[in-house]
């Protein structure tokens, strides 16, 4: 896997951002709210640390942190 696009969406399905990253750079992708995630949002409603996208070898396995 050479690089791992993600692509977002908002509630109607249309694209919002579009992030590229290096697999070979990163083993996690952190998402949330706080600053120091890799792809953050300032959005009250989000936790600091919503989900996590790990990358294992030709594998990209998402976690859902159980925030609420």
């Amino acid at each position: 896997m050479d690089k791992l696009f993600i692509q977002l969406i908002d509630k109607n399905d249309n694209p919002v951002e579009l992030f590229e990253f290096s697999p070979l750079q990163l083993k996690a992708i952190k998402i949330g709210s706080s600053k120091t995630a890799k792809i953050s949002f300032d959005d009250p409603a989000l936790s600091k640390m919503h989900a996590i996208i790990e990358i294992k070898k030709s594998q990209v396995v998402v976690i859902d942190m159980g925030s609420i």
